[in-house]
């Protein structure tokens, strides 16, 4: 699956399933949170995909994620049959989520922000998404990725104003989007060979999409971007968006 279509589907998945699932553990999420979190797990929903030197992924920063993903793809094992791509790589994704959330902010004697290193985790993944759909408000040919780099700034400080709490969903996010990347990419005509690791290779294939990037994925991708239409205002409005009741309010 292409990175537009993973980012677009993990994103209403989310959008559709996190409040009503927040709710019934008795842990609600705000309006605000639910829109941070949102834009996060579209950014960690290509992260798989650090296994691959010419994903949208590997171009976030210049050469040396290029470099890294280069490194990434030969350590794994390669784009898909390797280690990214398996149960293992989300579960360690969402832990390094809340690794980092436990990070000091007393460094060398300078005193950082609470959470400083979720708050630039955060920018990269607002970058990511950005770029990899293309979201700037101005393109030049010559410092159109720099603009997007001063939004992603400009989407942290949002972000810090609509969850200024402690970002406790920041590792389901990363989990959670690994894992549907995994499942999207099984439902191509490649599968998964090793989505299981470090068990033995057995290949996880539902090729209801056919080949990456083709015709059934762009179909899914745009049910995906019009059922957001009718889901995120009913979400974000706080009522249930399997009802019409949203509509009245």
């Amino acid at each position: 699956m292409m990175a537009r279509g993973h980012m677009a589907t993990t994103s209403v998945l989310w959008l559709a399933c996190a409040p009503p699932i927040a709710n019934a553990f008795g842990t609600p999420l705000t309006t605000g949170e639910i829109i941070v979190s949102t834009i996060a797990i579209a950014g960690w929903s290509v992260w798989p995909d650090w296994d691959h030197s010419d994903a949208k992924l590997s171009q976030t920063l210049g050469p040396l994620s290029k470099a890294f993903a280069r490194i990434v793809n030969k350590v794994s094992g390669g784009h898909r049959v390797g280690k990214t791509h398996t149960l293992v790589f989300a579960l360690a994704m969402g832990f390094l989520a809340g690794l980092l959330a436990t990070v000091p902010t007393e460094i060398a004697g300078m005193t950082l922000p609470p959470n400083w290193a979720l708050i630039v985790l955060m920018w990269f993944l607002a970058y990511t998404m950005m770029l990899t759909l293309g979201l700037s408000v101005f393109r030049s040919r010559l410092i159109g990725d720099e603009i997007i780099a001063v939004e992603a700034v400009a989407i942290v400080a949002l972000a810090l104003w609509l969850a200024p709490n402690d970002w406790w969903w920041m590792p389901i996010t990363a989990a959670v989007g690994c894992l549907l990347h995994c499942l999207q990419d099984s439902m191509t005509v490649r599968g998964l060979p090793n989505f299981f690791w470090p068990l033995p290779k057995r290949r996880v294939r539902i090729p209801v999409l056919g080949r990456a990037g083709g015709t059934r994925e762009q179909m899914l991708t745009s049910a995906s971007l019009i059922a957001a239409l009718w889901i995120a205002p009913a979400v974000l409005s706080g009522h249930v968006w399997w009802t019409a009741e949203w509509l009245g309010a």
